[in-house]
């Protein structure tokens, strides 16, 4: 809402109007602005000008007045007012006259001297609130604040979201300490496998030539392997997985890439076994195998 037309109902209202920088108008008393039996406008009558030079703050009452028939907050129709004066001394400052609406026209003539010329009373008034009829206003209706912006309705979110949200925070809370559970299980398998490695490379002093890809070097058929017993020192033969053709010779390549101590052997040129010798107490077989099951992706046991 614009300020002109408020000031000119506060004057009609109040009788007296004190604008700082500028002066006072003053509204007699007997002066007609509700013109009872006519829809024309009517000129202001029995209206004068002060130059007060006095008056350096603003009448908190025309404050008040203004926040209330504006909506605004007292600091913001303060701005209003102290905007809209400015704009009339520059005018007046520059010798050009100000229109006032509902009040009339001001013209600086020299410092300290105006003419003022009374305008025409507003035909359609703003009704007037007033603090208390704001005060008993429903709650649905009244409007709320939030720091340095105007008055907004405030937003309420469904009832529903508040319990949907604790769902999803929890299950992410969830998911993320699953993971990592997972990803720490999976870096201690790596570990103990990794110990048992270098274990039976640093403890095995005769090295078995391992079979080449290339000429797929193969242990002759019914030939026993040592390796397939439990030595009196604790190692224990963990089969890895046992293969016919290609998959063996693809696989045993394939382990043999991830830096594993893979062995193969077969009995009839046909099935080959896959198997690792680690030194093992006989109370960590069953870790071992764990680990290693973990590792390969299917079952590793040990072959007596």
């Amino acid at each position: 809402m614009k300020i002109t037309p408020l000031l000119a109902q506060y004057l009609y209202a109040h009788k007296q109007l004190n604008l700082p920088g500028i002066g006072t108008f003053i509204l007699d008393p007997q002066a007609v602005t509700e013109p009872e039996n006519s829809k024309r406008p009517q000129p202001l009558t029995h209206i004068h000008f002060e130059n007060n030079p006095s008056l350096r703050d603003l009448d908190p009452e025309l404050i008040s007045y203004v926040s209330l028939n504006t909506g605004k907050m007292k600091s913001l129709a303060q701005s209003d007012l102290e905007s809209h004066i400015e704009l009339a001394l520059q005018f007046l400052n520059m010798g050009k006259p100000f229109l006032f609406e509902g009040i009339g026209t001001l013209l600086r003539l020299r410092p300290g001297e105006y003419s003022f010329t009374p305008g025409i009373a507003i035909s359609e008034r703003i009704p007037e609130r007033t603090q208390r009829e704001e005060n008993t206003k429903p709650e649905s209706e009244k409007t709320e604040t939030y720091s340095g912006s105007f008055f907004t309705e405030k937003k309420r979110k469904p009832a529903y979201l508040r319990p949907l949200i604790g769902v999803l925070l929890l299950s992410g809370l969830g998911i993320a300490i699953y993971g990592g559970y997972r990803l720490s299980k999976n870096k201690r398998n790596i570990s103990v496998m990794e110990m048992h490695t270098d274990s039976v490379v640093s403890k095995d002093t005769t090295t078995q030539q391992q079979p080449s890809p290339d000429t797929a070097a193969i242990i002759p058929p019914g030939t026993a392997t040592p390796a397939a017993q439990i030595d009196a020192g604790g190692t224990y033969k963990y089969v890895v997985e046992k293969a016919a053709g290609k998959r063996a010779f693809d696989r045993y390549n394939k382990l043999k890439s991830y830096q594993w101590p893979i062995q193969m052997e077969t009995r009839d040129s046909v099935v080959y076994t896959l198997f690792l010798r680690i030194p093992t107490a006989g109370a960590d077989t069953t870790r071992i195998l764990d680990s290693l099951t973990a590792l390969n992706g299917k079952r590793v046991y040990i072959e007596p």
